[in-house]
């Protein structure tokens, strides 16, 4: 680096010092504390000071002027390189910190494109859309059928698959039923539901098991729908020595044998694949003037708890004249939400609790005239395995 020299500065004339003076005397605070007396004492005070000034200065030595002058610009050179130098240095570490961000923002760049690319977007998959059945709104009154055979009308019928069952939308109807004040609960649509449910009861859970009575018998069951297993044993309140076991599993034998204990064994039914299902309004019919009732074939396999947990021939007989019975309530029994049934059985009267969710029949009772029960059935015990929609 080139050495600064000074020796200008010591035969500095007047005017060379008056230029250096000049330079400064805009920013020195002396110039502002000037202007600003100026200014508050007027023109007057200005040239007292003026002349004052000028006396001092007339009498200064030359070297002490020179001194003064060198110590200025000596300051002045030196503020001015280090300012330089800092603004060098500065606009050096600027450039490196753009540098190093334009790296750092293309590494990223770089980077984000890889994860980007490399990231497996799983595909979108639509959630399938449950499939219902139509609930089927009932006439007043039974229909009849004079001219032929149900069976004979496919129109009637339908076919139904044991392991891809179709049922009706429970939850919209549920609500409803249980929404609704007493002048409302009984009326087409939600007896139309409890009709249904309990003439399709199979088509709303895959396995129960429990305790239930049946008149004058007991009965403990175990059924699944979907593996086609149930077993069902029987005994008396009044006969001690009568005693009776079924069993059922799939692709059984139809042939009757006995077990070691003496007892039956047997396949009673010989399920289809494909249940042929007449439709619910058409269960009840009269052909050629006498009166049938069209089941489904029963997938429970069972003999006497089926009439319980699928209880469509108390449909087929009491239920299929809307006019003769009427929903009066909701109510709990053995944990399950029920609609309480009465109505009209001949001369008998009737009492039925049904529940909603599935369409089994919790309890039944049927009182003739003189009090006597034509009928009496219901649960000790339940556990079910509920079908989801």
């Amino acid at each position: 680096m080139k050495k600064l020299d000074l020796s200008i500065l010591e035969n500095a004339d007047g005017e060379l010092l008056e230029q250096l003076s000049d330079l400064c005397r805009e920013n020195s605070s002396a110039e502002k504390v000037w202007k600003m007396t100026e200014k508050k004492y007027g023109n007057s005070f200005s040239d007292d000071l003026n002349y004052e000034l000028s006396v001092v200065s007339a009498e200064k030595k030359h070297r002490i002027l020179w001194r003064r002058v060198l110590s200025y610009a000596s300051a002045l050179i030196l503020v001015s390189a280090v300012c330089t130098g800092g603004i060098l240095a500065l606009k050096g570490h600027e450039n490196q910190q753009n540098e190093f961000a334009d790296e750092f923002t293309e590494e990223t760049s770089e980077t984000d494109a890889e994860e980007t690319t490399s990231e497996t977007i799983p595909p979108v998959t639509e959630t399938e859309e449950k499939i219902y059945r139509e609930l089927e709104l009932h006439l007043d009154y039974i229909p009849v059928i004079e001219d032929e055979f149900i069976r004979l009308n496919p129109e009637y019928c339908y076919e139904h698959d044991v392991y891809n069952r179709i049922g009706v939308n429970r939850a919209i109807y549920m609500e409803k039923l249980l929404s609704a004040d007493a002048d409302n609960i009984s009326d087409l649509t939600n007896k139309s539901y409890i009709y249904h449910m309990m003439a399709n009861s199979i088509d709303y859970y895959d396995a129960a098991s429990g305790k239930a009575w049946y008149d004058t018998s007991i009965t403990e069951f175990t059924t699944n729908i979907p593996e086609q297993t149930a077993t069902d044993k029987r005994w008396s309140t009044i006969d001690p020595d009568f005693y009776s076991e079924d069993i059922y599993y799939k692709d059984m034998p139809p042939e009757e044998r006995l077990n070691p204990d003496g007892n039956m064994v047997y396949c009673f039914r010989n399920t289809p694949t494909y249940d042929i299902c007449p439709k619910d309004n058409y269960r009840y019919y009269i052909y050629n003037g006498e009166s049938f009732a069209e089941s489904r074939t029963d997938w429970t396999n069972l003999d006497m708890s089926s009439n319980i947990i699928f209880p469509q021939e108390y449909v087929n007989s009491r239920l299929c004249d809307f006019s003769k019975w009427d929903i009066v309530g909701i109510t709990e029994y053995l944990g399950r939400t029920c609609a309480v049934l009465e109505g009209t059985f001949g001369v008998n009267s009737f009492t039925v609790h049904v529940d909603i969710e599935t369409g089994i029949q919790m309890l039944c009772t049927e009182i003739k005239p003189n009090g006597e029960y034509n009928l009496n059935c219901g649960l000790y015990e339940l556990e079910l395995t509920v079908r989801e929609d």
